[in-house]
C-alpha cells in the first residue's frame, strides 16, 4: 500500500489542486496524508467564529478523503515570507520523516500566492532523496485560483507532463467542495473535462496589471470588512454590469484582501516600511486577481473609482446638520 502526502499552504488548495488525484488514490487503497502548512487563528486575527467554521471544514474534508491524519503546522497565512527557510524546511522533513511517503503533491511555486512560493521550495528541500529515499515522485499541481491569476509568463508558466483522468470521481471532488469558499466556486465554473488538468475560463484577457494608486496615509488601522462590502460592491456592480456568479468571485476576493490587510495592520513586529511594502503587495495581488472577472480595460477603471465619495457626501451632509 503506497502513501501519499499533499501539502497544502492553505486550506482548500488540495482540493482545488488535485481532489480528484486524491479521491482516485484513496480508491486504489492508497493511505493519504494532508499537511497543513498555515491556519487561522484568533491571535492571527481571525474571529472565534472564522476560526470554528474553518476548522468544521477541515474535519468535514478530512472525513470525505479519508485521510489517515491531518498535520497541522499552524504558521499564520500570507506571512511565510518572514519565516526562516530552515524553520518550514524542518517542520515539513518532520512529517515526512514520520509517515515515510512515496508520493508528495505540492502547490506550484510560480503561483501568485508568495505562500506557495515558500511551501514549494520548502517541499522539495525536504523530499530530496539523500534526505527522505523512500520519496518516489514529488508533483506539483495546479490550484488554478492561484496559478491561473499569476503574471509570471515564459518558461515560469504551469506546463503539466501529468494528467490523471478523474472521470470518475468529480462528482465526488464537487460534493466535497460545497463550502463557503468563494474561490471554489469559481474552480467549479472553470470545469471544462474529466482530467484533473483544467482548461481556464476568464471574462477578460490575462495580462499586465497597472500598479494601483497607493495611499500609505490611508493604512493606519483595520478596516470593517463589511462595511467595505457595502461600499465597494454596488458600486462595481453598476459600473461593470456583473451578474450575481461575478459579485460572489469579487465579494470572496475582496474578503480575502481585507483579511490580510487586518492582519498586516494589527502586526505589531512589522516596522513602518515593512507593513507599508506587505500592504501595497497585498493590494497589487488583489488587482492581479481581478483578471478573472475584469477585462484589462475594466480593471484600470476599477483602480480609478472613488468609493470614498458616498460616505464623505453623508458626514458632509451630517456636519451641516449639526451647525444648523
Amino acid at each position: 500500500m503506497k502513501t501519499v502526502l499533499v501539502v497544502a499552504p492553505h486550506a482548500d488548495d488540495e482540493t482545488l489542486g488535485c481532489g480528484g488525484t486524491l479521491l482516485k488514490l484513496k480508491a486504489e487503497g492508497c493511505e493519504l496524508h494532508w499537511l497543513l502548512v498555515t491556519e487561522m487563528t484568533v491571535n492571527g486575527g481571525f474571529s472565534s467564529a472564522q476560526v470554528d467554521e474553518r476548522n468544521h471544514e477541515i474535519s468535514t474534508v478530512s472525513e470525505g478523503y479519508g485521510f489517515s491524519q491531518v498535520h497541522r503546522l499552524g504558521f499564520l497565512p500570507s506571512q511565510l515570507d518572514v519565516i526562516a527557510k530552515s524553520t518550514l524546511v524542518g517542520a515539513i522533513s518532520s512529517v515526512v520523516s514520520k509517515i515515510r511517503p512515496e508520493i508528495v503533491y505540492t502547490v506550484f511555486r510560480d503561483d501568485a500566492h508568495s505562500d506557495h512560493e515558500v511551501v514549494f521550495d520548502a517541499v522539495i528541500s525536504a523530499t530530496k532523496i539523500f534526505r527522505h529515499p523512500y520519496v518516489k515522485r514529488t508533483l506539483a499541481y495546479e490550484t488554478l485560483s492561484e496559478t491561473d491569476f499569476s503574471l509570471k509568463p515564459g518558461l515560469t508558466a504551469f506546463r503539466p507532463n501529468v494528467f490523471v483522468n478523474i472521470e470518475d470521481y468529480v462528482e465526488e471532488k464537487i460534493n466535497l467542495m460545497k463550502r463557503p469558499l468563494v474561490l471554489v466556486l469559481f474552480f467549479l465554473f472553470s470545469i471544462s473535462s474529466f482530467s484533473q488538468q483544467l482548461n481556464n475560463i476568464q471574462r477578460g484577457q490575462r495580462g499586465y496589471a497597472p500598479m494601483p494608486k497607493y495611499d500609505s496615509s490611508a493604512y493606519v488601522s483595520t478596516l470593517n470588512i463589511y462595511k467595505e462590502l457595502d461600499k465597494i460592491l454596488p458600486k462595481c456592480k453598476a459600473e461593470f454590469v456583473l451578474d450575481e456568479f461575478e459579485m460572489q468571485i469579487l465579494k470572496g476576493l475582496l474578503i480575502e484582501k481585507m483579511e490580510s490587510y487586518n492582519m498586516i495592520v494589527d502586526n505589531e513586529d512589522y516596522t513602518r516600511d515593512v507593513r507599508l511594502s506587505k500592504l501595497k503587495l497585498n493590494e497589487f495581488e488583489y488587482v492581479k486577481s481581478l483578471n478573472s472577472i475584469l477585462s484589462s480595460a475594466e480593471v484600470s477603471r476599477y483602480i480609478e473609482m472613488d468609493f470614498e465619495s458616498d460616505s464623505k457626501e453623508k458626514k458632509k451632509k451630517r456636519k451641516k446638520r449639526k451647525k444648523s
